[in-house]
């Protein structure tokens, strides 16, 4: 599944379709707010179109400012020589209810634009009616209020602004009816492939792990800078190679490809290199917006809600005179919606699932991998809840199945001594001799001491799970207490046949309570006199590990050990499925609930008939 990822051919080809979708989104984007409003109505002319209004209300300003500042002879020579631009200025006469003429440059042309002005000392109003109540308005203001009357030659013989402005104009409208569709399967195949390569970043035939590059150590605001000073000189570019009248239609097309698809590659790599931090975890610590973001994760999700639809509308606010930026916001907002669709539907089915008691369900990883923002934590939350709950019902089916087990063990481990005390006694009641007197009493009183150690075993398995022992954890020798162990278990240790073998560096000490690790060592030497091959060897080691001390001792079994490590720490469990050994089960239990009293604990390895027990306690 995720071959593609490190395909560089692939790679190569989404890199292709982000420059050239980039560009055409560029291209689009740029086309669309040239024509702003007009993108959408019928076709109009230059002199008729949003642009020359903006040029020529740009004039009309100029001179209305340059005769009050009584700068506009020198502005007429300008006027004259340099643009296309001929006018005529009155301005409102009171006393005649009409407006006198004040210039005129003396040419009139078929193409003109009227404005009227208001000028007070504060600023200059440019209306495209006469407002109502005229005199009213100029004694409340204080200001002088006229009209002006722009002739433009629609020639253009001359290189102004209207020039400019009309090859740009031109050029573009050629394309006016492709800004719209061309732009919308432009931006929907840059995501598609933004996406793609957003999950192929980082992946690379060499290895699995995720790759760090160079650049990626870059502080990611230091290379937004350069970003912006690259796309700088592109804009740059553009407006000398493009915008200029440097060659032929076709070869400013050409142009106008290359510096798009150029920016979209420069755009695209630090894309990537943002994609790679992300994945990496990175981002915070290479980016001081990666650490604000990390602190915005902190902020309650209501919060962070009510702040992206607070921008959002703001956003919209501020951008309702462009109809271009209007629908791309809304068609990201559409696309997030979607996405938000798809993922809560993914989770909607994986909940029902789980609620209908299919806990094998799982959101698959490629499914979660396209996931985003907390959806993909929810999904992950739930495959996490359904292992959880999968192990539970393990874990009850695991205990119900020991608990039975239990009640066989307990039921034979008693009844067994006790239905031999019971016939025993029975056998004494009757006729007997001497000698079988004295054989059935020698039977009577190992069965009642073995009723009894069951006895004993039970009530210390009873408070040593529930802690009801007392603990004195003081400083202890670990090889004295083994050597003691040792010389206590000498004769069973020979008529087992059993060598032990210690190797415990001199003077290793532990925190723990004496008579307690007495007690487990006490229960591991047994269990290896009970079940240990005979003629082989008993290890006794000591070494720290992880700040603790272990105690580890090791044997071959003398049966095949056909059960888990596990199973085999639980109660009334034996070595041997027979059950021919004398022992009620307890000992390993009990040694680890011991351990765990002094802030240890007791862990068994099983590797074929390999036996080990190791006693981790706090070093002291």
């Amino acid at each position: 599944m995720n071959n593609w990822k490190s395909n560089p051919f692939i790679k190569g080809i989404l890199v292709l379709l982000l420059c050239l979708s980039g560009a055409l989104v560029m291209w689009c984007g740029f086309g669309a707010m040239y024509y702003n409003n007009e993108l959408f109505g019928k076709e109009v002319s230059f002199m008729d179109s949003q642009r020359t209004e903006w040029i020529s209300r740009n004039h009309a300003y100029q001179i209305v400012d340059g005769y009050f500042e009584e700068t506009l002879d020198d502005q007429n020579d300008y006027l004259r020589k340099r643009t296309n631009v001929d006018y005529a200025l009155y301005i409102y006469d009171a006393a005649g209810s009409d407006y006198r003429m004040m210039n005129w440059t003396g040419l009139t042309h078929a193409w003109k634009k009227e404005y009227y002005f208001l000028r007070t000392p504060e600023h200059i109003e440019l209306m495209n009616e006469e407002p109502y109540l005229t005199q009213k308005i100029v004694d409340q203001t204080g200001g002088t209020y006229g009209r002006i009357i722009l002739y433009v030659d629609e020639a253009l013989t001359k290189a102004d602004s209207y020039a400019e402005e009309y090859q740009m104009f031109e050029r573009l409208g050629r394309y006016r009816n492709l800004y719209l569709p061309v732009g919308i399967v432009s931006v929907i195949v840059f995501i598609i492939a933004l996406i793609k390569a957003f999950q192929s970043a980082g992946h690379s035939r060499r290895s699995e792990e995720l790759k760090l590059y160079w650049i990626d150590r870059i502080n990611f605001e230091f290379l937004l800078v350069c970003l912006g000073v690259v796309l700088f000189i592109h804009m740059l570019l553009g407006k000398e190679f493009v915008g200029g009248n440097i060659g032929d239609e076709f070869l400013r097309m050409v142009f106008a490809v290359l510096i798009a698809m150029s920016a979209s590659l420069f755009i695209f790599v630090v894309l990537m290199s943002l994609a790679r931090r992300i994945k990496t975890k990175t981002f915070s610590s290479t980016s001081v917006l990666g650490m604000f973001w990390w602190l915005l994760k902190e902020v309650p999700l209501k919060i962070q809600v009510f702040g992206v639809c607070a921008l959002y509308m703001i956003f919209r606010v501020v951008s309702v005179h462009e109809p271009f930026l209007v629908l791309m916001t809304d068609l990201i907002l559409i696309v997030i919606l979607l996405l938000m669709f798809v993922n809560g539907h993914q989770l909607l089915i994986a909940g029902e699932r789980l609620a209908a008691g299919d806990l094998d369900y799982r959101i698959s990883e490629d499914q979660l991998h396209h996931m985003h923002w907390f959806f993909r934590t929810h999904g992950e939350h739930l495959g996490q809840i359904a292992e959880g709950m999968q192990i539970a019902v393990e874990k009850e089916m695991k205990s119900e199945r020991l608990k039975t087990e239990l009640i066989t063990n307990v039921s034979h481990d008693i009844k067994t001594p006790l239905t031999s005390i019971i016939n025993y006694v029975d056998l004494l009641q009757k006729e007997h001799t001497e000698e079988q007197e004295k054989e059935y009493l020698d039977v009577l009183e190992r069965n009642s001491s073995r009723l009894k150690k069951l006895t004993e075993d039970l009530v210390e398995a009873s408070k040593a799970s529930t802690g009801n022992l007392p603990v004195n954890l003081e400083e202890t020798d670990v090889g004295e207490l083994v050597e003691q162990s040792l010389a206590e278990f000498d004769d069973r240790l020979k008529e087992a046949e059993l060598t032990p073998v210690v190797s415990i560096p001199e003077g290793m000490t532990v925190m723990a309570d004496g008579r307690l690790l007495w007690r487990i060592l006490d229960n591991l030497l047994a269990n290896c006199v009970k079940y240990a091959m005979p003629h082989t060897r008993i290890y006794i080691d000591a070494y720290r590990q992880n700040g603790k001390t272990v105690l580890a001792v090791k044997n071959v079994s003398r049966e095949p050990l056909n059960i888990s490590a596990d199973e085999l720490m639980e109660r009334f469990v034996r070595g041997d499925a027979s059950r021919s050994t004398e022992g009620s089960g307890l000992g390993l239990n009990i040694a680890r609930s011991l351990a765990l009293l002094q802030k240890g604990d007791l862990k068994i390895t099983i590797d074929g008939d390999y036996f080990k027990a190791e006693t981790e306690l706090p070093s002291a």
